[in-house]
């Protein structure tokens, strides 16, 4: 009830909720730890738009439980409205996993001292800093660009399986290195992609030309 500023729910969500003697709760006293959160329910249920809310309470049993309100939209704004509420903890959870194992990822890749590229249908669509370095760039652009523009030896054709293979380039100081390229296919945001690898290996390959001469 919005213009009450009040929510009632059923027996169920009533445990969700830690209110299991009341089924019409005060929205200031529910959120009463969380202002700003009872003030962006409140906006959203005086709009006449469909609803769609994660609130963030302390359940029943004292478990910290992600509920998500939904409702239809109204004929006019402020009106009393009627809806469905779902514990989602599970899967807010789940997500939030996802969201900080992909940070690690990330930062991993950021510290990486080898090359990182990320190929979608031949374009490149994400590379770490030591790509610059080790491809001879003195930037690579921000959007996506064309694999043959940093890696013309690879050609067009991209392998469906796993392999490695050793090229020659130059870095970003036009020395000439010789290095390790490994190509994989993955996913990568739900899209068939390859990662690609570049490793500096020209200490082992001058080394193992030392031992050979």
């Amino acid at each position: 009830d919005p213009a009450r500023d009040r929510l009632q729910v059923g027996r169920l969500a009533r445990h969700w909720i830690g209110q299991g003697n009341t089924a019409n709760d005060a929205l200031p006293q529910l959120l009463a730890q969380n202002p700003a959160q009872h003030q962006a329910l409140q906006q959203a249920l005086r709009s006449p738009h469909a609803l769609t809310f994660n609130l963030h309470l302390a359940g029943h049993d004292g478990q910290l439980r992600v509920l998500q309100l939904r409702s239809p939209a109204q004929a006019r704004e402020g009106a009393r409205r009627a809806g469905s509420i779902q514990d989602i903890t599970a899967l807010w959870q789940a997500r939030h996993l996802l969201d900080q194992h992909q940070s690690n990822i990330n930062a991993l890749a950021h510290n990486l001292p080898d090359a990182l590229l990320i190929v979608q249908d031949t374009q490149v669509v994400h590379t770490n800093p030591a790509a610059v370095q080790l491809t001879g760039g003195d930037a690579l652009p921000s959007d996506a660009f064309p694999l043959q523009h940093v890696l013309p030896a690879l050609g067009g054709q991209l392998p469906q399986h796993a392999q490695s293979q050793h090229l020659a380039l130059h870095d970003a100081g036009g020395q000439r290195i010789d290095t390790l390229v490994t190509l994989a296919p993955f996913l990568y945001q739900g899209r068939p992609s390859h990662l690609l690898l570049i490793r500096d290996i020209t200490r082992v390959e001058a080394t193992r030309r030392q031992l050979q001469a």
